[in-house]
């Protein structure tokens, strides 16, 4: 593996040097990460520059911060790196954390699923003294898009219109409404519960124009997790295990 300098005619290269810094790429490791940062470090030591600070910014998953099924860098993978840069900017994983004020993953600025709405996320702000010291400030002061999941139980209920008015009352006292000036909220429901008539009798378009007016939101979603009443729960017998003896010698 080597490092070549950026080449703007050609738009390829390892790394590009602004000022004091020395700021190299890399590729997309996926599973192969652990395989590849050990050949990666080395080729950043020997393109490192004197009294340069030198950056990484490397798109991973790391051990214990995951968020993905997929194998992430070891941490002992991660600080092998130490020896080649001051400062790694991590991405992919849409969550903010830090490794040893040294390697800095600040969470995706927009949430890209409703899933980690709860994440915490933003920007890092960093200042780097002539001695290579860091001091990295996470901000979140910025608007983005407000996420919320509201939740409505149908059991007890017989009419897919009683449905409507009542969780339309909960959006009233609940729902987070669009203020001028900042994103507009995304909204999901999700029904639960035993339902007591067919799932094609809830007024699901219905639901979804009114909470859009109500709320000003940029998009509702309702997710139906609802069980037909008529399945009902059976106890399951118990498995009868028969041990099978044997005769000692």
């Amino acid at each position: 593996m080597i490092c070549e300098p950026w080449d703007e005619a050609a738009k390829k290269g390892s790394y590009i040097d602004i000022g004091r810094a020395r700021i190299f790429g890399s590729d997309w490791y996926g599973a192969s990460g652990n395989w590849a940062i050990p050949m990666l470090t080395e080729a950043i030591k020997d393109t490192r520059r004197k009294d340069a600070f030198h950056i990484l910014m490397l798109h991973t998953d790391v051990e214990g911060h995951q968020m993905h099924p997929i194998p992430a860098l070891s941490l002992a993978a991660l600080k092998e790196l130490k020896s080649a840069v001051e400062y790694v900017g991590l991405g992919h994983t849409h969550k903010h954390y830090e490794i040893d004020n040294w390697a800095f993953n600040p969470g995706s600025i927009e949430i890209t699923n409703i899933s980690e709405f709860r994440e915490t996320r933003g920007a890092f702000v960093v200042e780097v003294d002539e001695q290579n010291n860091v001091n990295a400030r996470h901000v979140e002061d910025y608007h983005y898009r407000p996420f919320q999941q509201l939740a409505f139980q149908v059991s007890g209920y017989s009419d897919a219109k009683d449905i409507t008015i009542d969780l339309l009352d909960q959006v009233k006292r609940e729902a987070r409404v669009a203020e001028d000036g900042k994103p507009q909220p995304i909204i999901e429901i999700a029904l639960r519960g035993r339902l007591g008539f067919p799932n094609s009798l809830i007024e699901m378009q219905k639901i979804r124009d009114e909470v859009k007016e109500m709320t000003g939101a940029l998009h509702v979603r309702i997710k139906n997790h609802t069980v037909p009443s008529s399945i009902l729960t059976q106890p399951m017998n118990p498995t009868t295990r028969v041990a099978k003896s044997s005769n000692a010698a």
